[in-house]
């Protein structure tokens, strides 16, 4: 049942169970049997499939989305510089006025100013030297 990834309410069907048992040739167990002898070895046998440098990055993955800082980090990265994206895909477009891309570019400005601490003085200085 679990190999075939049949999920265990499905067992509680009547003409599903009999159909089971027709074409299998066996006792279907019931869910509670199912998840107090096979559940734990399912659970082991999947755990030993993972490769242990990929558990070892989840692990720090997950230590690092849950401290306090990287999640400062992130909303001060959207609230800032979350227009990009969209601005860039714009300006890339063909054939787009450059009185548009002037404006864009100094909405772009406008938002980077507004950016505080070194981090955003830094993106500030990058992007005035680039538009020099």
């Amino acid at each position: 049942m679990v190999a075939a990834n049949i999920p265990w309410k499905k067992l509680e069907n009547t003409d599903f169970n009999a159909l089971l048992k027709k074409y299998s040739n066996m006792k279907i167990p019931d869910e509670s049997t199912l998840r107090k002898h096979y559940l734990h070895s399912t659970y082991l046998s999947v755990f030993q499939t993972f490769d242990e440098e990929q558990a070892v990055a989840i692990t720090e993955a997950n230590a690092a989305i849950f401290c306090s800082s990287v999640s400062a980090d992130l909303a001060y990265v959207k609230s800032y510089f979350g227009n990009l994206p969209e601005a860039i895909t714009v300006l890339e477009a063909r054939d787009f006025p450059l009185v548009k891309a002037v404006e864009i570019m100094r909405e772009i400005e406008e938002n980077l100013n507004q950016a505080s601490g070194s981090v955003g003085t830094a993106i500030v200085d990058k992007f005035n030297r680039v538009l020099r």
